[in-house]
């Protein structure tokens, strides 16, 4: 019997911060010290779901749904974009405050944590030069600003790389630069399900995708977004989302794509550097790694989420109980041409 024991296993690739580590990354970013100060600096309402009636549609957004995929948390979630007055490009936020349950997000109650992102041009402490890249910033359920937040129930891990595990970027230590090269992960409908009160909402997470095409994302993260939307402007087509879509660089095996890696892999990986293959933007670049064998089946550091590691394992599972659903350790050994393991792994 396989298992993973060790509670800094997951989400903890390129070392775990400290709260020293996280009071300089705060300090450099002049991290606003609570949630409505945050809020008020991105041009958001200060409650949750707030009117903006002076703000065009598009520009302003919020959903709700639960994150089947990566974390496991239910998400109330909102996203505003606004015309600098800096040099006129589009500034991006969003933020989501993490619930058990839809219905505890739907009454806004018991949060465990709300998680900011910005990509904003703005001053960094002690620079006169403003730069816009991706910060995070988390708050606590009373709003104030938190340095660690335990995100899977493995104990708390701090911030910023907490974030970089699945954002991409370089890792931080107190001393670097927190300009970390990280980027916004697009809204994966397919991995959410969905209040009964809203149902889908595409139109809100339409105009959250369009949001992050405003950042600096990954040609992966472009190329996908583009493909749900079946376009460069998923407000141009909101309802349209087709989730079949496999990116031409995968045309050779779309099957290995389908039912194995966009649910375990891309989720991340699209996030990496801009033009590195660790995006795995072509099937060349994840058959050059290797399929991720060795860190998938020999190590299990991957998935680095403990999510999306149990849905990865989870899925051998089911087919061993009968349910219809691609075994995806058996995919990717077959890919790789040797076996992905054939002990039970828990």
């Amino acid at each position: 019997m396989t298992s993973i024991t060790a509670p800094d296993h997951f989400l903890s690739r390129g070392g775990i911060n400290d709260s020293v580590d996280a009071a300089d990354y705060y300090a450099q970013i002049k991290a606003p010290p609570t949630l409505k100060a945050w809020r008020a600096l991105n041009g958001l309402p200060a409650r949750f779901g707030g009117p903006l009636p002076s703000v065009p549609a598009d520009d302003y957004s919020t959903a709700y749904y639960y994150n089947l995929g990566d974390l496991g948390f239910a998400r109330a979630q909102t996203m505003r974009v606004r015309t600098s007055t800096f040099d006129g490009l589009p500034d991006v936020a969003y933020a989501v405050t993490n619930y058990k349950a839809l219905e505890d997000a739907r009454c806004g109650r018991g949060s465990v944590a709300t998680v900011c992102m910005d990509f904003a041009a703005r001053a960094d402490l002690g620079k006169l030069k403003k730069t816009r890249y991706t910060r995070f910033y988390v708050y606590g359920s009373n709003g104030a600003l938190l340095d660690c937040a335990d995100l899977d129930g493995a104990g708390p891990k701090c911030v910023p790389n907490l974030c970089v595990t699945c954002h991409g970027g370089n890792f931080f230590k107190a001393g670097d630069s927190p300009d970390l090269g990280s980027r916004f992960l697009p809204f994966d409908i397919e991995s959410y399900s969905f209040h009964p009160k809203w149902d889908l909402q595409p139109t809100e997470l339409a105009k959250m995708n369009a949001g992050v095409l405003k950042t600096n994302p990954t040609i992966a993260v472009k190329d996908v977004v583009e493909g749900w939307y079946a376009g460069p402007d998923p407000n141009a087509n909101p309802l349209t989302y087709n989730q079949g879509y496999v990116p031409s660089g995968w045309a050779a095996d779309p099957a290995l794509y389908s039912d194995m890696f966009k649910a375990s892999c891309r989720v991340c990986h699209i996030t990496r550097e801009t033009t590195g293959f660790a995006q795995f933007y072509q099937l060349s670049d994840f058959s050059g790694f290797g399929y991720g064998f060795s860190q998938a089946c020999s190590s299990l550091d991957m998935p680095h989420a403990q999510r999306t590691w149990g849905v990865f394992w989870g899925s051998r599972s089911a087919v061993n109980l009968g349910f219809p659903i691609p075994d995806m350790p058996s995919l990717l050994g077959t890919a790789a041409g040797f076996p992905c393991r054939d002990d039970p792994v828990e």
